[in-house]
């Protein structure tokens, strides 16, 4: 198969590339190359800015794929740029939304693609809302016979991954633990949720590749462990030989405090987030095992350590104020008693 990944040098995307090579096909990817990384041997590298539409589009005039899969679509009109060129040189098109895109609270536990709705509107979470509105617009080209697959990731870690954790802290967790210093964790912590590994995600979207049961739908590719957010920080403290500590705070507390920070705790991440895959497994005849929440976390770790990650001092200081801030309520109220 000939593929173009429109992106291919993210968290997901690298790991997709690796994977798309290793598996035999002719793989193209397409960016503005300004993200050095390691790639494949006999993969294909495109320098062009999508934003640049004339130029985006005149690259893809003569060539033809038999999937494009968009890694980098975070709107409508990404979506609609995809599809406007890709419509009659591509037997599908991929695009990557996300879980994000579905109205909280979700009530059914493990969650079908068919048991949620899609954000009506713009509360605050703008990411999710995009998603949902480039999800309208694609599933009205797939009614007029466009062959569109859907992705909705839950939230995926891997190889360069700086998004872990409540405060997106990443290293900072681990030595935050190494150094007895608590943590904080939204809420208590105990609600379910998919946490999934590209090396996963990756092979789940190979699998949907040029398979006639995926055009006009859309799949939850995500981990079946059911975990939640209080294991994540707990399996971190397994491989970092000490138990964290965990100063639990209300997320409305959180997004108040900073509503650009914590606004994907608020509106997504305080709700339930366990999601099945049965849809993908029919699709494909898939024989699912995904890599466990410790796996992963390792992986994570030894990633940070090969690249030299720092703790962010910004996010660290934030954290102790947070956290001092929370025992002086304590006492404040254990006064009163």
């Amino acid at each position: 198969m000939k593929i173009l990944v429109i992106g291919g040098t993210g968290v997901i995307s690298r790991e997709l590339v690796r994977q798309l090579a290793d598996s035999g096909m002719e793989t193209s990817i397409v960016n503005r190359g300004r993200r050095s990384i390691s790639l494949p041997s006999g993969v294909e590298v495109l320098h062009m800015d999508r934003k640049n539409k004339e130029g985006f589009a005149k690259l893809f005039e003569n060539r033809k794929y038999d999937a494009v899969i968009d890694m980098v679509a975070f709107e409508e009109a990404d979506a609609r740029q995809t599809v406007e060129i890709f419509r009659n040189k591509t037997n599908q098109i991929m695009i990557v939304s996300s879980v994000a895109a579905y109205e909280r609270p979700i009530r059914a536990i493990p969650t079908r693609e068919d048991q949620v709705t899609l954000w009506k509107k713009d509360t605050g979470y703008t990411y999710g809302y995009k998603k949902a509105v480039l999800e309208r617009y694609l599933n009205s080209e797939s009614d007029a016979g466009v062959p569109i697959t859907i992705i909705r990731p839950s939230l995926t870690f891997g190889d360069g991954a700086r998004n872990v954790g409540v405060l997106r802290q990443n290293m900072g967790i681990i030595e935050r633990i190494r150094r007895g210093k608590p943590l904080i964790m939204f809420g208590d912590g105990n609600h379910p949720w998919s946490f999934t590994f590209t090396p996963d995600l990756a092979r789940m979207m190979i699998r949907l590749l040029g398979n006639r049961k995926a055009i006009g739908e859309a799949f939850h590719l995500v981990s079946q462990e059911q975990n939640n957010w209080l294991d994540l920080y707990y399996g971190f403290g397994k491989i970092t030989g000490k138990e964290p500590e965990l100063v639990h705070i209300a997320s409305p507390v959180l997004y108040k405090q900073n509503p650009e920070l914590f606004g994907h705790i608020y509106f997504e991440k305080s709700h339930s987030g366990y999601f099945s895959n049965t849809k993908y497994l029919d699709a494909t005849g898939d024989s699912f095992t995904n890599m466990t929440l410790d796996q992963g976390l390792q992986q994570l770790k030894e990633s940070w350590e090969r690249d030299g990650l720092q703790v962010d001092p910004k996010l660290d200081v934030m954290e102790d104020t947070m956290i001092e801030a929370v025992r002086r309520g304590y006492e404040a109220l254990n006064s009163l008693t």
